[in-house]
């Protein structure tokens, strides 16, 4: 079906998009809303989300309705409970479901809903055999923000944007009072600027150490004079003890004791937001504040989950550990001590300053270095010159960048796990088959978390960075799902 019609567009009256994720996924889709209502005005959109991110919806323009998940939640398998979703959507006569989070449940309930357009990711099988319009979601394009691969999904309707908008919240007037009134029973000074710290992180990375926090706090308190209020969940508790021990003034805590809408007040009162890789960081986004991101491991790349539009300074430093990363298991301190708590204080005095990454271009080439090592490799015969100059172009913009001659497969190995490897630059006469090899073995066993792209130099002279990137760029997006 073509929507690039008006009459047809009109003819849309309600619109589902389906994602019962945690609450960064959920922020990461409000471009998806803006764009949607951009192109169906008079349409009724309507989110199926969890019960505890619903609040990030309310008085959302571009939200009519939502819907709450209970298979998701509570890991409901079973055709009963995917015929009660199934009845449920049925009522409610949607024309399209946009299946953010593919899942094979939601695309067999919107089936059986018979909704006539039902759109996800065509990579996700079994899942996908329920779609009308599959879109390949390919998560080994280490370019692709999620916001960018979430809008991927709007293309079967027509919707292809140039610039993908911003994430939007609308925080609550109520929430927000409240938070006023609590700052300012704490007694804090009005003139100072108020540093918000959140002390959690998303499942898939690790939080900073407490200790790492708690000097933070003294150098801003002491050497920055600034205000400082925490925050999480009751999973910092623990975090929030080490760090308060002894009350220190001009430190308030809020951990574990307010919900997710005073949450968003708190962060919409701040100046300055610092948080780990999780769902707040994207609240944060949403209400263009200053963000310090901490991202400590190399399981996770900024590339996917940055800030999105907002100024930021991101500290992540992956080539730090040599291990293999499975942050959830690990033990050791090699990331977490890669990030020294004047670094964090430092990336705040930039911020307030009004330095840090402003704008689109430079938030892409900060997502990308902080992301993707590039591999250059060359053979023994070739004039090492090359080399060089390629190497010089990428480390003077700030990209980690290793050398190697193409040696043994285990040496590969070695120096693809510990630089977290993005990028294999073959350099002419290499071929680049050994290392397509390596690279997908890699993955498949789980000593790197995505297979690095291989790029093949045909000696075509590079002259400049923005070529470079746009040469790599291309190379990503024509990528098969297992090349």
């Amino acid at each position: 079906m073509d929507f690039s019609g008006t009459t047809l567009a009109q003819k849309v009256k309600k619109i589902l998009l389906i994602h019962p994720g945690a609450i960064g996924d959920v922020v990461l889709l409000t471009p998806m809303l803006t764009l949607i209502r951009e192109r169906f005005p008079h349409a009724k959109i309507t989110v199926l989300c969890r019960t505890y991110t619903k609040d990030l919806l309310q008085n959302h323009p571009n939200v009519d309705g939502v819907i709450l998940d209970e298979m998701y939640a509570q890991n409901l398998h079973g055709i009963k409970h995917i015929w009660k979703l199934a009845k449920e959507l049925r009522a409610h006569e949607f024309d399209i479901v946009i299946h953010v989070f593919t899942d094979f449940r939601f695309t067999f309930a919107s089936f059986l809903a018979g909704i006539p357009i039902r759109i996800g990711d065509g990579l996700k099988i079994p899942a996908h055999i329920f779609l009308t319009h599959k879109v390949p979601v390919r998560l080994i394009n280490l370019t692709k923000h999620t916001v960018e691969m979430n809008v991927d999904l709007l293309a079967p309707l027509g919707i292809t944007p140039k610039d993908i908008p911003s994430l939007t919240l609308v925080s609550d007037a109520n929430a927000v009072r409240k938070m006023e009134q609590l700052l300012r029973q704490k007694g804090l000074p009005q003139n100072k600027p108020l540093v918000a710290i959140h002390l959690g992180t998303g499942g898939n990375n690790r939080a900073w150490h407490p200790s790492s926090f708690k000097k933070l706090v003294e150098i801003l308190i002491h050497e920055k004079d600034m205000n400082i209020v925490l925050a999480g969940d009751k999973r910092e508790i623990l975090a929030e003890e080490e760090i308060v021990r002894q009350p220190i003034p001009r430190v308030i805590s809020f951990v574990n004791k307010i919900t997710l809408q005073e949450l968003v007040a708190l962060i919409q009162l701040a100046d300055i937001f610092i948080c780990g890789d999780t769902g707040p960081l994207h609240i944060g986004a949403a209400l263009h504040k200053n963000i310090v991101g901490i991202y400590p491991s190399k399981f996770q790349k900024p590339s996917r989950w940055a800030p999105w539009k907002a100024p930021h300074i991101l500290l992540h430093h992956p080539w730090s550990c040599p291990l293999v990363c499975i942050p959830w298991k690990c033990k050791e301190s090699y990331c977490l001590d890669s990030i020294p708590p004047k670094e964090a204080a430092e990336a705040v005095t930039e911020l307030i300053s009004g330095r840090g990454i402003r704008t689109d271009k430079d938030a892409n080439i900060e997502r990308w270095r902080n992301s993707i090592t590039v591999m250059v490799v060359r053979n023994d015969k070739q004039d090492i010159a090359d080399a060089n100059r390629l190497m010089r172009m990428l480390q003077t913009n700030g990209f980690h960048v290793v050398s190697l001659n193409a040696k043994s497969p285990k040496h590969i190995l070695r120096v693809m796990i510990e630089n977290d490897t993005g990028i294999i630059h073959t350099l002419p006469g290499v071929s680049p088959l050994k290392f397509r090899l390596l690279a997908h073995l890699a993955s498949s066993l789980r000593w790197i978390q995505t297979p690095p792209m291989v790029f093949v130099d045909l000696g075509k002279p590079i002259q400049d960075f923005d070529t470079l990137l746009e040469n790599y760029r291309t190379a990503f997006a024509d990528r098969g799902q297992f090349s």
